[in-house]
């Protein structure tokens, strides 16, 4: 397949996943918001939508075989993706409401069915150590559409519709910023962050062989020369002087085509320090752990006692230091004791498909 990334392409992607997981926790551990606070999810969806696209352009082409009809690949996608997300997610939810964590028992009919964010919106209040979970809601939303649109537009079609999907990022923070939403509406709507998933999902299409090398060729001059540039200098321009039009419409696109860059760049490897940095066992483990760290992070510090000199620290700015290794431990246990083993079920069981019952392949796709 042209473009296609060596056997071990998910280990630098793992290690950038490790880095955009401890953005999200010095962001939530640190006041006020470090330098880079809002990015490391940003960069997580880009990474989201490249990894399951990676996933259904599989499934894509078994359809395009003829051993597969569309149900049974959509299927097969919400089998594999639920199986992995639901377990350590419930098992979060339930403890949490066991033990009356504070906003557990009032959020969990939103929280069990995937609308945190809604949840946000209609209150206008975030819900406590269950506000990051706003951004799971939004993928699983965002993943009600993307599957059908990879298995059954056409390949021709397939760059222009993600493109669009990708614009209604831009054009939803263009209205929050016309009609002066709520800083809520800016971040947690199923719109506000198609961008960073959009194009996450349109260089899976480009890198993996779907689409035309030329769109891949584009994709990438496009984040090197121009995402990249305008996130560091819109950036710079943040730190200097606020104004909503760029630094809430603008430079949350730039450093999603900036991390479009730095994932492809990633999934052939990178060469020199930042490669051997990359390369790195224990970056890459952290980053298969980074599902299980971004649920348990926000409750690590209920495990601990809050008194004397742990207690100082926890209120202060070096909590990071404790709570990071200890979340890091935890998200440890869990991909042992649950995310592994029934990672290694799920290959072992059948897999969901519907018959083809005749022997060209299927018409929803179009040859290339």
């Amino acid at each position: 397949m042209s473009g296609s990334a060596p056997r071990d392409r998910f280990q630098q992607l793992d290690a950038l996943r490790a880095v955009a997981i401890t953005v999200v926790m010095l962001h939530h551990f640190i006041d006020p918001p470090i330098l880079l606070s809002g990015f490391g999810v940003t960069f997580l969806f880009v990474l989201s939508g490249y990894f399951s696209t990676n996933t259904l352009l599989k499934l894509r082409r078994q359809m395009e075989e003829g051993r597969m009809a569309l149900g049974g690949a959509a299927r097969e996608f919400y089998f594999r993706r639920y199986l992995r997300i639901c377990p350590t997610y419930f098992l979060v939810l339930g403890l949490t409401a066991l033990c009356n964590v504070d906003g557990a028992r009032d959020g969990l009919p939103w929280n069990a069915f995937f609308l945190s964010n809604i949840q946000t919106l209609v209150t206008g209040q975030w819900n406590g150590r269950f506000a990051p979970l706003w951004s799971l809601s939004f993928l699983e939303q965002f993943y009600m559409v993307l599957p059908f649109m990879i298995l059954w537009l056409p390949r021709k079609r397939l760059p222009l519709a993600l493109m669009l999907l990708t614009s209604l990022g831009i054009i939803w923070r263009f209205i929050c910023l016309r009609q002066n939403l709520s800083g809520i509406a800016w971040v947690v709507s199923p719109f506000a962050s198609c961008d960073a998933v959009g194009l996450g999902a349109l260089l899976g299409v480009a890198r993996l062989g779907l689409a035309d090398q030329t769109l891949l060729r584009r994709l990438i001059w496009t984040a090197r020369w121009i995402g990249v540039p305008a996130y560091l200098l819109l950036f710079t321009f943040k730190a200097i002087h606020y104004a909503p039009w760029y630094e809430e419409v603008l430079i949350p696109f730039a450093a999603s085509l900036a991390f479009v860059w730095l994932s492809e760049k990633a999934s052939r490897g990178f060469k020199g320090p930042v490669g051997r940095l990359l390369d790195n066992e224990s970056f890459g483990r952290i980053g298969q752990m980074s599902y299980s760290i971004f649920l348990i992070h926000d409750f690590t510090e209920l495990l601990l006692p809050h008194a004397g000199i742990l207690g100082r620290i926890l209120d202060s700015n070096y909590r990071s230091l404790i709570l990071i290794p200890l979340t890091i431990v935890l998200a440890n246990m869990s991909w042992r004791w649950i995310e592994r083993p029934i990672m290694e079920m799920r290959r072992r069981l059948p897999r969901p498909t519907l018959p083809i019952l005749r022997s060209e392949p299927a018409s929803v796709v179009e040859p290339s």
